[in-house]
C-alpha cells in the first residue's frame, strides 16, 4: 500500500480519484489547496506520490510543485490541469513533473500513470535547465486536446539533447516547434540557425551547413558554415527529404560521431550543437518513396513530434483568430462577428493550415466595413492553389481554354485532311501537345506555391519526386533560390 495525495479544488474530482484509488489499497488523502498539504510534509505520512492540479484557492500547483520537490526531490508529481498551454507544459516538465495530465482526463489513464509513478518513486527525476523568467511565446496556440499534447512534447523534448524530427503538413508550425524546443532548452543562450532545402544546388547546401575551404595558390577562400555558427546552440534543417543522398550520409555520420568535415578540408572539426529536422512527409512516407537514407531514417525515428492539422483541432480557431487580430500591426482594431468564426471554423484549411487562416484573416481586414469582418468579407475556400471550391470560375475558364485549343488543333488537322484516324498515323500528338502546353505552368505554379521544396510539390502533384526532377529538366523549370 502506498500513501497518495490529492490536491484540487474540484469535489468531484477527488471523489473519483480517491474512490479507485482506494480501490487499489492505497492510503488517499484530499486537500483542496496546496498550503496545508505542504505544511503537513514531515509530520508523519508523508506522500509517496502527489496528485497536483495547477489552478488553487492561494498557492498555485507550480509553486506547490517546486516547494513539493524542495522537500522530498524524489516525490513523483502528477500535474492536472484544465488550462493547458505551453508554458504550462515546459514549467511542469521542467520543474521535474513525473507526467501532466489535461483534463478532462480519461481515469484509466491517470490511474495507470499513477501505478508508473509509484513504480518509479524512488528514482530521481533529471532537471537540466531552469525555467525562471519564461514567458508564454504566444507563436503557438490552442487550448485543444492536440495542442496539449504538443505542448507536453515540446516540453519534453527540450529537457534532453536528443535529435527530433518534426512532422507536419504545410504550415502547421513546425519551425516554430523547433523554435521552442531551442528555446526551453539548455541552449536557449546559443544560436538557432534554420537551414532551409529546396533546391537542388545540393553542393551550395553542403557549403552551407558544413563550411568551405577552397585553396587556389594565392587566394584561400573560407565560408563559415551552419553548424561551426551555431556552437553550443541548435541548427534547424528544413525538409530533409530534399537533401541529396550524399549530403544525407555526411549528416548521419555527424550525427554518429559528433564530428563533420568542411567542404574541401580533410580535417575533422566537433560537432557542439543540437540538430532538429522537419518533413512536409512522415518518415515513412519518405522511407517508401526512397527519399531518406535508411540508416538516417533510423536515427530521425528515435524522438518524433508529428504536428495535428488544423482540421484536426478547429476548436482553437477563435482562440487563434482573436490572437492574429490583435497581434497583427494591420489588424489592431479589426473585430469579427460570432458567424464568420464558425464559417472559419468548417473550412478544412488543406493548403496551408495556420499559415492559410492567417493569410485569410489578412484579406478579409482589408476589405471590412466598418472594421469589422463579416461572414461575406472573408475570401472563398481554396481546394487547390486558389481555385475557389464551388462552382470555380478559374476552373470554367481553363476548361474553356482547353476546348478553345483543341478545336483550334482539330481544325488545322482538318485542314490537312488526315480526318481519318488511321490516317494519322505517328502524326497524333495532341495529348502530349497538349501535356506540353499544360504541365509547365502547372508545375512552375506548384513548385512557386511551395517556395521551391520538391519534396511538398512532388507530393501534393502526386508525383515522385524524381519524376517531377526529370519533368523540370524537360521544361527547363528552376525551382527558384
Amino acid at each position: 500500500m502506498s500513501t497518495v495525495w490529492i490536491i484540487d479544488d474540484e469535489p468531484a474530482i477527488c471523489w473519483a480519484l480517491r474512490k479507485n484509488l482506494e480501490v487499489e489499497k492505497h492510503d488517499v488523502h484530499v486537500y483542496s489547496s496546496a498550503e496545508p498539504a505542504i505544511a503537513a510534509i514531515g509530520r508523519g505520512g508523508d506522500p509517496d506520490l502527489v496528485l497536483l492540479d495547477v489552478r488553487l484557492p492561494g498557492m498555485d500547483g507550480l509553486k506547490a510543485l517546486s516547494a513539493f520537490k524542495e522537500r522530498i526531490p524524489q516525490l513523483p508529481v502528477i500535474i492536472m490541469t484544465a488550462f493547458g498551454d505551453l508554458e504550462t507544459a515546459v514549467n511542469a516538465v521542467q520543474g521535474k513533473a513525473f507526467e501532466y495530465l489535461t483534463k478532462p482526463f480519461d481515469l484509466e489513464e491517470a490511474l495507470q500513470t499513477v501505478r508508473r509513478g509509484l513504480y518509479q518513486s524512488q528514482l530521481q527525476i533529471a532537471s537540466t535547465s531552469d525555467s525562471t523568467g519564461v514567458t508564454r511565446s504566444g507563436l503557438l496556440l490552442g487550448q485543444s486536446q492536440a495542442m496539449q499534447a504538443i505542448y507536453k512534447q515540446i516540453a519534453i523534448a527540450a529537457k534532453t539533447d536528443s535529435t527530433v524530427l518534426i512532422e507536419g503538413e504545410q504550415g502547421t508550425g513546425k519551425s516554430l516547434v523547433a523554435a521552442m524546443i531551442h528555446r526551453f532548452s539548455s541552449r536557449q543562450a546559443s544560436p538557432f540557425l534554420p537551414a532551409l532545402t529546396m533546391t537542388d544546388r545540393d553542393l551550395d547546401f553542403d557549403a552551407e551547413l558544413f563550411g568551405e575551404r577552397n585553396s587556389d595558390r594565392s587566394v584561400t577562400l573560407t565560408r563559415t558554415g551552419l553548424l561551426e555558427l551555431a556552437a553550443g546552440g541548435t541548427v534547424l534543417i528544413e525538409e530533409i527529404g530534399n537533401l541529396a543522398p550524399a549530403t544525407q550520409a555526411k549528416l548521419l555520420r555527424a550525427l554518429e560521431t559528433r564530428e563533420y568535415y568542411v567542404v574541401g578540408n580533410s580535417e575533422a572539426k566537433a560537432l557542439s550543437c543540437r540538430m532538429l529536422f522537419t518533413t512536409t512527409l512522415e518518415l515513412e512516407r519518405l522511407i517508401d518513396d526512397k527519399e531518406i537514407d535508411s540508416r538516417l531514417a533510423s536515427q530521425l525515428g528515435v524522438h518524433r513530434i508529428h504536428l495535428p492539422s488544423l482540421r484536426e483541432h478547429r476548436e482553437d480557431i477563435p482562440e487563434m483568430v482573436t490572437s492574429f487580430l490583435m497581434a497583427h500591426p494591420n489588424m489592431r482594431g479589426i473585430k469579427i462577428t460570432d458567424r464568420a468564426i464558425q464559417e472559419l471554423q468548417q473550412r478544412d484549411w488543406m493548403i496551408g493550415n495556420v499559415r492559410e487562416l492567417k493569410q485569410a484573416l489578412e484579406k478579409s481586414a482589408i476589405v471590412a466595413t466598418g472594421g469589422v469582418i463579416q461572414v461575406e468579407d472573408l475570401p472563398e475556400e481554396r481546394n487547390d492553389f486558389g481555385m475557389r471550391q464551388h462552382g470555380s470560375t478559374r476552373q470554367g475558364q481553363l476548361e474553356e481554354a482547353v476546348r478553345s485549343w483543341v478545336a483550334e488543333r482539330l481544325a488545322a488537322t482538318a485542314s490537312e485532311k488526315t480526318l481519318n484516324p488511321s490516317d494519322l498515323g505517328t502524326t497524333g500528338i495532341l495529348y502530349d501537345d497538349c501535356l506540353t502546353v499544360v504541365e509547365p505552368p502547372l508545375l512552375r505554379s506548384v513548385l512557386e506555391y511551395y517556395h521551391g521544396n520538391r519534396v511538398a510539390a512532388a507530393s501534393h502533384l502526386g508525383l515522385h519526386r524524381s519524376t517531377l526532377r526529370q519533368k523540370m529538366k524537360r521544361y527547363d523549370i528552376d525551382p527558384g533560390p
